[in-house]
C-alpha cells in the first residue's frame, strides 16, 4: 500500500487476517445454526398446523364409535384425510415403555385417529368437536397446540443463542483488532512522530490504517467463510441419505446460503471502525 505509512510490511497484518478469519468462521456457523433452527421450526409448525389427533377412549363398542367418528370427519369441509392409526402401530409406539409381551397385547388401548387438514379449507374445529363429543362417547381432540408453542419457543431460543454468539464473536474480534492496531502503531511510533513533525494530519493516518484494516478484514473473512461454507456443504452432503428433517442441515435454498457471506462485509466494516478508533486513541497519546 502506498501512502504516508508503509503498511504493506507492518507487523500484525497476518494477525489481523487470522483474527478476521477465525471470527468470520464462527459467525458463519452461528448464522447457519440460526437459519437451520428457524427453517426446521417453521416446517414442523406448518406440519402440526394442518394435523389433528383424535382419541377415542377404549370401552364398549369401540369399533362402532371409531367408524362413526371417521364417517363424520371425512364428510367435514377442509378435511384432506382421516384415518385410524393401526393398533399394531400403537403397540409399537408403546413398546419402549410397556414392553412387547402378551401383557400389552391384552391391554384395552384407545383408538387414535389422524386428521390431515387442507390449507385454508375452513375446517369447523369448534362446532365439529362439540358435535362429536356429544355423539361419540370418550372422544377428545388434540390440535398439537402445546407442541407448536414449544417449537415457537425453540425458534426464539435459537435466535437468541445465535444473536449472543454473534455478539460475543464481534466483541472479541473488535478487541483483538484494537490490540493488533496498537501493536502496529507501536512498531511505527518513530515514523508517526516524524510525520507529525512534517505536518501530517491524524485524519490521514487514521484513514490509511482503517483502509488497510478493512482490506485485511475482508480477505481474512473471505477465507473463514469459505472454510465454514465448505464444512457446512460437506455436512449437508453427508446427511443427504438421511430422512428429511433427521438433521437440521443448512439447505433451505440459495438465499439462505447467500446470507452466510454476510460476515465478509461485516468484518471489513468492523475492522475499519475498530482500527480507526484505536488509531485515534493511540495518536492522542503521541506528541
Amino acid at each position: 500500500m502506498s501512502g504516508l505509512l508503509d503498511l504493506s510490511r507492518a507487523e500484525g497484518r497476518v494477525h489481523l487476517r487470522g483474527i478476521a478469519a477465525a471470527a468470520s468462521f464462527l459467525a458463519c456457523l452461528a448464522l447457519a445454526f440460526a437459519i437451520c433452527a428457524d427453517a426446521l421450526s417453521q416446517r414442523l409448525r406448518a406440519e402440526l398446523g394442518v394435523a389433528l389427533t383424535i382419541e377415542v377412549a377404549a370401552g364398549p363398542e369401540l369399533e362402532a364409535r371409531v367408524e362413526a367418528a371417521l364417517a363424520r370427519l371425512r364428510a367435514a369441509p377442509g378435511v384432506g384425510e382421516a384415518r385410524r392409526l393401526p393398533p399394531e402401530r400403537m403397540r409399537a409406539l408403546l413398546a419402549p415403555w410397556l414392553g412387547e409381551g402378551e401383557e400389552i397385547a391384552d391391554l384395552p388401548l384407545p383408538a387414535l385417529l389422524e386428521l390431515r387438514l387442507l390449507p385454508g379449507g375452513g375446517f369447523p374445529r369448534a362446532d365439529l368437536e362439540a358435535e362429536l363429543r356429544a355423539s361419540v362417547p370418550g372422544l377428545s381432540f388434540d390440535d398439537h397446540a402445546t407442541w407448536r408453542e414449544a417449537l415457537l419457543r425453540l425458534g426464539l431460543a435459537a435466535a437468541l443463542l445465535s444473536g449472543g454468539m454473534l455478539l460475543a464473536v464481534g466483541l472479541a474480534g473488535m478487541a483483538a483488532v484494537a490490540l493488533a492496531t496498537h501493536a502496529r502503531l507501536a512498531a511505527r511510533r518513530e515514523q508517526v512522530e516524524i510525520l507529525h513533525l512534517m505536518g501530517a494530519r491524524d485524519a490521514r493516518i487514521v484513514a490509511e490504517i482503517a483502509a488497510d484494516a478493512a482490506r485485511l478484514g475482508a480477505s481474512g473473512a473471505a477465507g473463514g467463510v469459505a472454510f465454514a461454507v465448505a464444512l457446512l456443504a460437506a455436512s449437508a452432503f453427508l446427511a443427504g441419505p438421511l430422512p428429511p428433517g433427521a438433521l437440521p442441515v443448512p439447505a433451505p435454498g440459495p438465499a439462505a446460503w447467500g446470507l452466510l457471506a454476510l460476515p465478509v462485509p461485516a468484518a471489513a466494516l468492523l475492522a475499519a471502525a475498530t482500527a480507526a478508533w484505536a488509531t485515534r486513541a493511540a495518536l492522542r497519546r503521541m506528541p
